[in-house]
């Protein structure tokens, strides 16, 4: 299946507003696109237009996001990585749902191949619920994880080797399923890299040598991470701004802190996060008032070390 049609197919899937049933044999609904700006509705003309019977759910979702807001103005991020002959697009969108949990989406796309990423997490915690990863291209693979506090369940989702080009991702079969034990009991649950910018962003981190430190499932492993404020530095902000109806350009200097995150297994070695394929030390400046990162910095395979910049904000 090519990149492009396998994209289509995603894109035609209604992903449900509540969390995919766990049902043994089915994968998961899709990772959806967000909505550009210009064409997402108000909360209540999406409640107005929604059936009868939906119309509570959507109602308790927005109330869910306008919570999540109170304590972060952003909803949703967009970032730009260029480095001479290398160019990558990233993604953060934030959303609640009626359940009192959060949904954030992640995708990433470079080299032409594309990833996405969708958690359903504890705010009030940040313990992960469940998750979903795509890969789109050549290798391409679905999986999910299902979390608990003594381990995770990793189902792996491929396609079908007969399956046609136009054969839509329902027909996608289970081929492995496996229980990962993190070594420890974590209680609550342990978080996950795709909300790392949420935690970060509604920490107490507001000054140089504060810190905070979380635990993180990631690369199949149990990881303990800790991010300090190593340094205040001057940074020229440059981005769009979206707030409602209205659009400006966001051109100014201020005082950034930077972050700098270094994460190990519980064994003590060094284990790369899993955020937007980021390697190696991750540091992160983050605008203080709004708490908006502005700009990720790690390594990428071929392309060495990158800055990943931030590019439009919504909030």
């Amino acid at each position: 299946m090519t990149s492009r049609r396998l994209f289509a197919c995603w894109t035609l899937i209604v992903v449900l507003l509540t969390a995919p049933a766990s049902a043994a044999n089915q994968p998961p609904d899709a990772l959806d696109e967000p909505p550009a700006a210009s064409q997402s509705a108000t909360a209540s003309e999406a409640t107005e237009r929604a059936a009868p019977d939906d119309r509570d759910v959507l109602a308790k979702n927005h109330a869910m996001t306008d919570r999540l807001t109170d304590d972060l103005p952003w909803t949703r991020l967009r970032f730009q990585a260029r480095k001479l002959f290398f160019g990558g697009d990233a993604q953060v969108t934030l959303a609640g749902e009626a359940d009192d949990r959060a949904r954030i989406d992640l995708s990433f796309e470079a080299f032409g191949r594309e990833s996405r990423n969708r958690l359903w997490f504890d705010p009030r915690t940040g313990a992960a619920q469940q998750e979903e990863k795509l890969k789109i291209g050549s290798d391409a693979e679905l999986r999910r994880y299902e979390y608990g506090l003594s381990s995770a369940v990793k189902i792996r989702y491929h396609e079908r080797p007969e399956a046609e080009a136009e054969a839509a991702l329902d027909t996608w079969s289970e081929k492995s399923r496996q229980v990962q034990h993190y070594g420890s009991t974590a209680s609550p649950a342990p978080g996950s890299p795709a909300a790392l910018l949420y935690r970060l962003a509604t920490s107490e981190l507001n000054a140089t040598g504060d810190r905070t430190d979380v635990l993180l499932f990631t690369k199949e492993r149990l990881v303990h991470a800790v991010a300090e404020v190593i340094d205040e530095v001057e940074w020229q902000e440059s981005f769009l701004l979206h707030d409602g109806e209205r659009t400006r350009e966001i051109e100014r200097p201020i005082d950034a802190l930077l972050i700098r995150v270094e994460s190990r297994s519980l064994t003590g070695d060094a284990i790369d996060l899993d955020l937007f394929g980021l390697e190696g030390d991750l540091e992160i400046l983050l605008e203080p008032r709004r708490r908006l990162p502005l700009e990720l910095r790690g390594g990428l395979p071929i392309a060495g070390r990158v800055r990943v910049q931030l590019h439009e904000a919504w909030i």
